[in-house]
């Protein structure tokens, strides 16, 4: 165990502290720019199942993608014409079609991936079955030597849940948890938060301390005598609470409130400050509500959480300005993450687009002769190949072709709708789950609406996903623009 002095915590072993995140990440293996968030205990295994689909569509795209240039295409090309930066420059002289040109682009970027993701699928396999990450094999094979004894099915187990194979087709966190001998990750958890408890319980009341209101008492004394809420209630920072250690510590890529924001929050006077309650009894039943646009506690984290924070079960955490929580990548989406999973929705719609267009053409010159009408829809054209009656190839191109055209549609309708999400500057959890109780107006203009999302330099972001470019310019505890 050792301090972290960024966060101001102590940390167990295998974790390390990432600048971008700005928080510690259990068995932390590397910061990844295109899901925006570490890799580490709790989302290896959706990192790995996405490096196996991502591969596996682009070499579909790419075995389609040859026949299509060499059959419709290369009579009007030159052999010059397959390097595409060739193929650019004879389009922008007026040599050769723009589909050409594109054509080999995309063609190009499809072959450079299918080598990338290949060497991150048998780098990451490799670690996995000898219980490495990247980090310790890359900045502590030098220094140190870990070893790990377990059988090899237990290596999997340990990142992909005890029904490992599931994980590869319905990668959902109930059914997928890692088998990291839990009893002892659990004693670990136990562990860091008596070590915590006091170190952040110190740091805590000298902020308060330090804060004076404006009638001479202090923030505690202030924070005593403006709220009612019991204070067996109150996200007190003891022993028994996950205060900020779980969040940190279990999960990585989501995104929990943290200590720099509740700091910011302390410093401008209202920090931790919860109105009181509206009680109401129905019963022995006792309910207590709080103004949604306020600072309340949150009960399952034991701490308290601004405006427009929600608390999210699976993630086991809060997560600022949630939208939602998503299954393909593991985690949540919310304020710092938005813009990854929106980009992350262009790109995948466009190779599935691509994939379609030159799916559709290959069944039509190469397959339809030995296919028949019936076949065109994929369940028909499995069950005929397994009876015998159609080739495998044909029916596993049926099928493939069928799961993209979904996705195109599926994929569409998400970025349609968080593109309205964003122009009007709400959530997919507040329109659907506020929209009748409450109206949330954004007063700023289109392209302050985009900055708040994707950052100042809002383009680079679809080319460069980047933490530095594309941080949100957007304040995650005041909200000054936002009018309820």
């Amino acid at each position: 165990w050792v301090p972290c002095y960024d966060c101001g915590r102590a940390r167990p072993p295998r974790c390390h502290h990432c600048p971008l995140c700005k928080t510690c990440m259990l068995k932390r293996d590397h910061h990844c720019f295109f899901a925006g968030s570490c890799v580490g205990y709790r989302n290896h295994r959706f990192f790995y199942v996405f490096l196996i689909w991502a591969w596996t569509g682009c070499m579909y795209a790419t075995l389609h993608g040859f026949p299509y240039i060499g059959y419709f295409l290369w009579p009007e090309m030159t052999y010059m014409d397959v390097l595409f930066p060739v193929a650019i420059a004879r389009f922008l002289c007026g040599y050769t079609q723009f589909q050409a040109a594109l054509s080999v682009t995309t063609l190009t970027c499809l072959l450079y991936f299918d080598v990338l993701a290949a060497t991150f699928i048998f780098d990451h396999a490799w670690l996995i079955t000898n219980g490495l990450t990247s980090f310790e094999k890359m900045f502590l094979k030098n220094s140190l030597e870990i070893r790990d004894s377990r059988t090899l099915g237990q290596k999997l187990r340990s990142v992909f849940g005890p029904y490992w194979a599931v994980s590869f087709f319905l990668p959902v966190h109930f059914l997928t948890e890692p088998l990291e001998d839990p009893q002892e990750v659990e004693l670990a958890n136990k562990a860091m938060h008596r070590r915590n408890s006091q170190m952040f319980k110190r740091s805590i009341d000298d902020l308060l301390q330090s804060t004076q209101n404006q009638n001479g008492l202090s923030a505690s004394e202030n924070f005593q005598q403006e709220t009612s809420i019991p204070s067996s209630s109150l996200p007190n920072f003891t022993i028994e609470n996950d205060v900020e250690c779980r969040p940190s510590m279990d999960e990585p890529g989501t995104l929990g409130i943290p200590n720099s924001t509740i700091t910011q929050a302390a410093r401008i006077g209202s920090a931790l400050t919860c109105p009181t309650p509206t009680v109401t009894t129905d019963g022995e039943v006792l309910t207590k509500s709080y103004p949604y646009w306020s600072w309340v506690p949150c009960y399952d984290c034991g701490r308290a959480r601004p405006p427009r924070c929600h608390h999210c079960p699976l993630c086991k955490t809060c997560v600022l300005k949630r939208d939602h929580h998503c299954y393909f990548a593991g985690a949540c989406v919310g304020y710092r993450n938005h813009r990854f999973f929106y980009v992350f929705l262009v790109w995948a719609f466009s190779g599935a687009v691509y994939g379609t267009l030159y799916g559709g053409p290959y069944i039509w010159y190469f397959l339809w002769p030995e296919m028949s009408y019936v076949d065109i829809l994929f369940p028909v054209a499995l069950l005929r190949s397994i009876l015998g009656y159609l080739p495998l190839h044909i029916a596993l191109t049926v099928t493939a072709v069928s799961f993209m055209v979904y996705f195109d549609g599926l994929a569409g309708l998400f970025i349609y709708a968080h593109t309205r999400l964003i122009s009007w500057g709400a959530t997919s959890f507040e329109k659907a789950f506020l929209r009748k109780s409450l109206e949330i107006k954004d007063a700023r203009s289109l392209g302050l609406k985009i900055r708040a999302v994707f950052g100042p330099y809002w383009p680079v972001c679809f080319i460069l996903p980047i933490h530095f470019f594309t941080e949100p310019q957007e304040d995650p505890v005041l909200w000054p623009d936002i009018q309820v």
